[in-house]
């Protein structure tokens, strides 16, 4: 779980309890894919002082790239030579070095890689054979695997101890079939989506258990009574807890078959499509339709057995689509802290950049759209995302690249923010200013530079007739020059 300080003006916009727009403090990393072509940029994640990912520059494919402390980006290695690209995925640090997967010409498929801040090295499980890994996750100094065995049989559970992989050993007499690398490690074992050969033709495909202690396979329950499958994912640990998706509706297990149950809270709400889950302060977050309102995000509380609904998107668009989430703080409010994510507004179904503060959520972009691959990177306080960035016309600029958001970029505008409320945002026909500060002039310039609307400011209180778009505003002080990005309806 990932946890910082969020160093911006948010507060304003969690204590107004309106959105209150970021565009004009976020930039362009770098266009890799130039002109608007899409670099795709994914898997962000910090390893030796750097950001390690992969992107596609237009030339070499889908690689390995990094990021410094200065922003500057560069390709690690061309691991498969061409514009056909190796694909990395699946970034795992462990054991001092970034495992992750990638094509591996010389077995003809996907295949462990590992990098230590140096040069890129081939895993190779079997020498000879690929073995598709995906969704590692780590126990007891191991990393495990969904992936192919050493003679190619798919969907099994493989162990990797930093040197060496195979399939796990199972003294059972069966063959797990493990699905959608569905599987998280939860008090010494790992639990599983999968099907066993001798449960399989009575069970399906099901909630399982693997010890490694034991090296046995277990079902824990049989959610879909029969041959049925119950089709879980969304594994995350809430407690003493597994919460889960199965058929689409919220469960939860302890590990044991009388402690695995539908959570009825959230079904007497009749919410079901439920999908991203996250827990943050006790809570599970999670998407959910209630057949009424649309996928919109969702909390529930173990502790009261509540849900509330905080999203209630409307209009051309009523999909909040809520993904991606990530853990603020902020000093600026006492004792707070926010959930940040990606999600729809009402306008449309790209999403946008939003914030939550557990009771409310808050749009923070509107010219970065399909937003995505949310990182934080603590070292340096930045926010990472991949988006598409629209000009006032509403049309992409780039293509989908990398985008950065400096936390430690307080200048003097970003001071002045602090202290400085411009609302509503978007804009109609009229700008009210909140602040101690005394205002004396103000100036209004479109996204070419221009100055479009100037005047003297009375009573914090701008009247506008600009037309529809994005506009920087100007607001002179004694102090200085506040400089807010408004969105005009």
């Amino acid at each position: 779980m990932k946890k910082f300080y969020f160093l911006s003006f948010i507060a304003f916009a969690i204590s107004i309890s309106t959105a209150q727009n970021i565009d004009g403090f976020v930039n362009l990393v770098s266009d890799i894919n130039p002109g608007d072509s899409n670099a795709s940029p994914a898997n962000l994640t910090e390893f030796n002082g750097e950001v390690l990912f992969r992107a596609n520059d237009g030339v070499n494919g889908l690689e390995l790239w990094k990021l410094d402390s200065n922003l500057n980006v560069s390709l690690v290695q061309d691991i498969r030579p061409g514009s056909s690209g190796s694909t990395p995925n699946n970034f795992m640090v462990y054991n001092g070095k970034l495992y992750f997967t990638a094509f591996d010409e010389n077995v003809g498929g996907v295949d462990l890689f590992s990098y230590d801040g140096t040069a890129v090295s081939s895993e190779s499980l079997y020498g000879s054979s690929f073995s598709g890994l995906f969704n590692p996750i780590e126990l007891n100094g191991k990393l495990y695997y969904t992936g192919f065995n050493s003679i190619v049989q798919p969907n099994k559970l493989i162990e990797f101890d930093g040197t060496t992989g195979s399939e796990v050993p199972d003294v059972g007499s069966g063959e797990e079939s493990v699905l959608g690398g569905n599987t998280i490690a939860f008090n010494g074992k790992i639990l599983l989506y999968m099907n066993y050969s001798t449960d399989d033709a009575t069970v399906g495909t099901e909630l399982y258990e693997y010890d490694p202690a034991a090296q046995t396979f277990t079902l824990i329950k049989d959610i879909d009574p029969g041959s049925g499958n119950s089709s879980i994912g969304d594994f995350v640990q809430l407690g003493n807890e597994v919460y889960f998706e199965a058929e689409g509706q919220v469960w939860k297990t302890d590990g044991t078959t009388a402690g695995t149950v539908l959570v009825s809270a959230v079904d007497n709400l009749n919410i079901d499509s439920v999908r991203s889950f996250f827990v943050w302060n006790d809570e599970l977050y999670f998407e959910g339709d209630n057949g009424v309102d649309g996928d919109e995000l969702y909390k529930y509380n173990p502790s009261s057995d509540t849900v509330t609904a905080l999203s209630s998107i409307s209009g051309a668009n009523d999909n909040h689509d809520p993904d991606d989430y990530i853990i603020v703080s902020t000093p600026l409010i006492p004792n707070a802290e926010g959930l940040m994510y990606s999600g729809e507004p009402g306008t449309d179904n790209d999403a946008r950049l939003y914030l939550s503060d557990g009771s409310s959520i808050f749009q923070l972009t509107e010219e970065y759209v399909d937003v995505t691959e949310i990182f934080y990177w603590p070292g340096q306080e930045f926010i990472l995302f991949r988006a598409d960035e629209l000009d006032a016309n509403g049309d992409e600029i780039f293509g989908s690249e990398l985008y950065v958001y400096d936390l430690n970029a307080l200048s003097v505008e970003d001071q002045d923010l602090q202290t400085v409320g411009v609302y509503p945002n978007p804009v109609q026909d009229q700008i009210f200013i909140q602040s101690q500060l005394n205002f004396n002039s103000y100036s209004i310039y479109d996204m070419q530079g221009r100055m479009v609307q100037n005047g003297e400011i009375e009573s914090n209180n701008i009247r506008t007739n600009l037309s529809s778009g994005a506009y920087i505003l100007n607001l002179n002080h004694e102090e200085g020059i506040s400089k807010h990005k408004i969105i005009v309806e």
